[in-house]
């Protein structure tokens, strides 16, 4: 799987299950630690940062932006951030992450900007 399909599965996912602040439990913690990764690699990069939150309040409206951001800020490549992600996913599909279904290849490119 490519870094940035890994990375907007894993938000979306986490969004869809609800894991918002009223939620509990370690689902709900690596889905805020994936964000809060996110958010670190913007690194105060306001439209980066509206882009995630628009994502996350209407996928579909924003998913292009949002891939968009995720490769301009370096966010795909980083390897924290993809390991937030994996490890969400680890967390809400597990069969999948047993199979090798989120395993990133870095060496799949990333779309042009």
């Amino acid at each position: 799987m490519d870094p940035i399909t890994l990375i907007m599965t894993a938000l979306a996912g986490g969004a869809s299950r609800g894991l918002g602040e009223q939620s509990t439990g370690v689902a709900r913690d690596a889905y805020h630690a994936l964000k809060r990764t996110i958010v670190t690699r913007f690194a105060g990069d306001q439209r980066a940062e509206t882009a995630l939150d628009s994502y996350l309040e209407d996928p579909e409206a924003w998913n292009d932006r949002l891939e968009s951001v995720l490769a301009e800020t370096g966010a795909a490549a980083d390897q924290a951030v993809i390991a937030a992600a994996q490890r969400l996913m680890a967390l809400i599909d597990a069969g999948g992450a047993v199979v090798g279904k989120y395993t990133v290849n870095l060496g799949e490119r990333l779309p042009e900007l």
